[in-house]
């Protein structure tokens, strides 16, 4: 099945669901003023796209190192009621620049990703454990620029650039490990299938060229968080995140359009209340 078949089948799953759920939604009291929490994370990323696109374009003629980067995000949520929240998010992913070459010819690959979403989770209590499940609307940019040089003296840079939306869904636990509750085991995931283009560009030849596309994004962590005080709480731990590219039409697959990129990060931040 293919990813935007996932796409339509969860978007109609997702749009039954919310409206029965936002039924049922309670209001919050007029005086209310729930506290509004701000979620900071940042890490080192790690992949091996690289490494393997160029094995299966180069026939294995490259030495190729891993790519190394840098992750972050920030999260804002409150409380709509002692079940609701809303949250707004964003992610950045970010690759230093990656050189490979054999014999004349070298090749120099950047990548880099954003998301940006929002969306109203239901919170759920089962004894010490905490569990939140949202959905929410994401935005998503991932780009992916190559540049080709034959003995320094000629070079041509093609980039593709996939910007694409839909819908997400997630779902994250706190779990207390410590006596006191205030150390905690933390972990969750999220899936989000979305639509949207890709767009191929070429100072070569001076030319772009827009496909429809689809890309599923997802992903997972798992760390530990501890309460320092009544507003802030430390984190860390390690998160994976994976983009899937598919190209519709059958078209020809090339780098992020029609491959996928696995990101391994290990992260740390903290959340505060004001």
């Amino acid at each position: 099945m293919t990813c935007a078949a996932h796409s339509k089948r969860l978007t109609t799953t997702v749009s039954i669901g919310a409206a029965a759920l936002a039924a049922g939604m309670p209001a919050a009291p007029a005086d209310a003023q729930e506290a509004v929490d701000v979620t900071i994370d940042g890490g080192v990323s790690f992949s091996d796209f690289s490494e393997i696109y160029f094995e299966q374009k180069g026939g294995g003629g490259f030495d190729v190192d891993r790519d190394n980067g840098f992750y972050g995000s920030v999260a804002v949520s409150q409380k709509i009621s002692d079940a609701w929240d809303w949250r707004v998010s964003a992610n950045a992913l970010s690759f230093s620049e990656n050189t490979t070459s054999s014999g004349p010819f070298s090749v120099t690959q950047r990548l880099t990703g954003v998301t940006a979403d929002a969306g109203v989770g239901r919170n759920f209590a089962m004894g010490g454990t905490q569990l939140r499940l949202g959905v929410g609307l994401l935005a998503a940019r991932y780009e992916q620029s190559i540049l080709l040089n034959l003995d320094g003296k000629f070079a041509f840079d093609t980039d593709i650039d996939y910007r694409g939306n839909g819908l997400t869904l997630s779902a994250d636990v706190e779990h207390p490990v410590s006596a006191d509750g205030s150390l905690k085991l933390i972990g969750g995931a999220s899936l989000a299938p979305t639509s949207g283009e890709f767009t191929f560009s070429s100072d070569f030849a001076d030319a772009e060229e827009s496909i429809d596309g689809d890309a599923l994004l997802s992903a997972a962590y798992l760390g530990l968080s501890f309460q320092q005080n009544e507003t802030t709480e430390l984190r860390a731990g390690l998160r994976v995140d994976r983009f899937d590219g598919d190209l519709d039409n059958d078209a020809e697959e090339l780098g992020i359009a029609g491959g996928d990129m696995t990101t391994t990060t290990a992260f740390a931040g903290l959340r505060i209340s004001f």
